[in-house]
């Protein structure tokens, strides 16, 4: 029996030492899979870090185009408030004068 054991030793010693490469390939293997993981998380964060970044540019860009536009179009606008206050005031002008014409009217006519 004793023969048995000492001709299988070898074998058997070969045998666990390519079981115990495997597992360290399976091990390395397992360790790249992780690293790669990492590494397109990281990268996904920075697309999401550029596409914020282009997101509020484009905000900051809109925003200022329309502060442009919207000074360019205040004097029209003052000129708008003003052309309409003056046509306000002309009317209640008018209004005015035809009520004191009417009350001249009845004065002379009571007179």
């Amino acid at each position: 029996m004793r023969l048995g054991k000492e001709a299988a030793a070898p074998s058997i010693t070969r045998q666990r030492k390519i079981s115990c490469r495997k597992k360290q390939d399976g091990s390395i293997g397992e360790a790249n899979a992780c690293q790669e993981n990492v590494q397109v998380a990281a990268e996904n964060a920075k697309a999401v870090r550029g596409l914020k970044t282009s997101q509020n540019q484009c905000a900051n860009s809109d925003s200022l185009r329309r502060q442009r536009e919207a000074e360019q179009n205040e004097p029209r606008c003052a000129s708008k408030r003003y052309k309409l206050l003056k046509h306000w005031k002309n009317h209640m002008q008018a209004e005015q004068n035809v009520r004191i014409s009417k009350s001249e009217r009845v004065r002379s006519f009571n007179g």
